[in-house]
């Protein structure tokens, strides 16, 4: 195995979890952070999303449908929904996923808002 893959796998296994625990407290606490922290966790968190397992985000799910109502956080909210949409795996799964998870709800009910 090579060394990159072995980092890779250690982050997965090991490091992230933690991560997305703390980003999640910064989601849950956002109104005492700057608005671009709050945007970079964001950012953060839709870049993880791609290469790990959706259960892992489950804590930030409702924080991430209720950003999705302030201007400001916005396009973060939304390109966090946009990676579990892109998100590499098999279309029938990251569909039952999704419907598990409420995603569709909040997606239609932020169409709502947005009128």
């Amino acid at each position: 195995m090579h060394l990159s893959a072995r980092v890779k796998d250690w982050l997965r296994v090991d490091q992230i979890p933690q991560i997305v625990q703390l980003l999640a407290q910064v989601l849950n606490n956002n109104s005492i952070f700057e608005k671009k922290t709050v945007k970079g966790t964001l950012k953060v968190l839709a870049t993880l999303i791609d290469w790990n397992d959706l259960a892992m985000f489950d804590s930030c799910r409702a924080k991430i449908s209720e950003l999705q109502r302030e201007k400001h956080l916005r396009a973060g909210a939304f390109q966090c929904l946009g990676s579990l949409v892109g998100k590499g795996m098999p279309e029938m799964d990251k569909l039952t996923i999704i419907k598990q998870s409420g995603y569709l709800e909040e997606v239609r009910d932020a169409a709502y808002n947005l009128l």
